[in-house]
This record gives C-alpha cells, structure tokens and sequence, in this order.
C-alpha cells in the first residue's frame, strides 16, 4: 500500500488513466480471478484504495471489445470471487464531485443500471457458494432498500443515484428476470421483496419467470426442478395467460 501511496504522490493521476484497451487499474485488479497472495484484507484495502481516488470509477465499464456487454466493477467481483463488492456499492452509492485529474472517468460513467441488477447479470463466483450468494444479494438488496427510503425523504432526488437503487431497469426488466436467467438460487427473497414480478414479462423476450427459468436450465437438477414449480405455484395463471 506504501507503494501505491507514493505512486499517486509522484502523480496524482497515476491510478486515474485508461490503458490502451480502455481499463483502469480497478478493472485489471478485478479483471482476474481472486487468488492473490494478499489475503482478505489486503485485497479489500487495495480496491479501497483504488475507489478513495475517485470513486465515481465504481461506476465505470471495462474497456474491451464493444460487441461484448463490458462489465462494471461490481460484476466484475461477483464473478471473479473479490469480496469487495460492499466498497463499490458504498462508492457507486456516494458519487463525488468531478476531479480536474479525472474528467475521463466522469465521462464513462454508468448509471443507468441497478445495482442489484448489475449484480445478478451473470455468474458468481464458486467461492460464495449457495449461501454466500444469497447472503451478498440479501445484503444488496438491505442498502437498495436504506437508500431508496432516504432518497425518498428528500425534497429533490438525485436521479442518477435514483436510478442506480430501482427494482426495474431502463428497459422494464425486474431483478427477478436478471436473477432466472443467469441461475442465481435467490428467487424466492426477490419475489417478496416484489411479489408482483411474477406476473411481469421480460419486454425483449415477452416470457414470464418461469418461461426466463425454463430457457435458461440446463441441466435439470431437483433444485432447478423445484424452482421451476415454485415460480409456476406462485402465479399459476401466468399459463393461461400465455396460452390466450
């Protein structure tokens, strides 16, 4: 860390600039799979670090190829096991003001997907296991909840922070669509946060829940087996309503 500190001494912009594949030092930290030899709190101190520069990055997609959907910081660490994800959401969650050093990022910036839906947009990690899975999106889900409410008591809303703590993205999907296709075991903690997602349509593919499930299972477990009858049990004419 001593190290880092005297980097960013000698140039304040050091941590700040894009490579030549449009990445800054968070996204290659994030970028590979957790197996440092840092330990848990090193590696939580080193983003910690990253994001105290400007946190406005935690907002900030991966470089890379344009046809690929670029990854924001916080799937990037679901995905590849860094148990940081707490830190971006605190920091996507209290965006600063715009640095004269760090006007690039500014302009990068993402704020038009939830939280909670960006995590969910893909894999988790091995590492978090079932229980560490729920447990992360029961914890994401509280601080979606705490902001909102305070946003809420507010005589004017931030927007863009407003956006960042909704249910349903910019296109109509709910978390719920998010979490059935990409497997997450956590359906049932977001159909009562939003009992009313079962009846919702995904807008691009105009399926329910359990049609988003059905497609997306592969190898037909008991476990999927069994959520895909407890979607169908908890709005069951959803089928007629997709037969008619």
């Amino acid at each position: 860390m001593n190290t880092l500190e005297a980097c960013t001494s000698s140039d304040p912009s050091a941590f700040l600039r894009y490579d030549n594949l449009g990445n800054l030092p968070i996204h290659a930290a994030l970028g590979s799979e957790c197996n440092t030899t840092l330990g848990l709190k090193s590696e939580r101190r080193l983003i910690k670090y990253l994001l105290s520069l400007d946190r406005n990055m935690a907002l900030c997609r991966e470089g890379g190829n344009v046809s690929v959907e670029r990854r924001l910081p916080l799937r990037m660490s679901i995905e590849n096991g860094w148990p940081v994800y707490d830190l971006i959401i605190d920091a996507a969650l209290s965006r600063t003001s715009l640095r004269r050093n760090s006007r690039d990022i500014t302009e990068n910036m993402c704020n038009s997907t939830p939280l909670l839906h960006d995590a969910l947009m893909g894999p988790y990690h091995q590492m978090f296991g079932i229980h560490g899975a729920r447990h992360l999106i029961k914890k994401i889900m509280a601080k979606m909840t705490q902001v909102l409410r305070q946003l809420q008591e507010q005589e004017r809303i931030d927007a863009a922070k407003f956006n960042l703590v909704q249910s349903v993205d910019s296109d109509g999907r709910t978390a719920l669509h998010v979490a059935l296709q990409h497997k997450w075991p956590v359906y049932d903690m977001l159909i009562k946060a939003t009992p009313t997602s079962l009846e919702n349509q995904d807008p691009s593919s105009r399926l329910y829940p359990f049609q988003t499930l059905a497609v997306a299972l592969k190898d037909d477990t008991p476990l999927e087996t069994s959520m895909l009858y407890d979607l169908i049990r908890g709005n069951p004419l959803c089928i007629d309503q997709h037969e008619h």
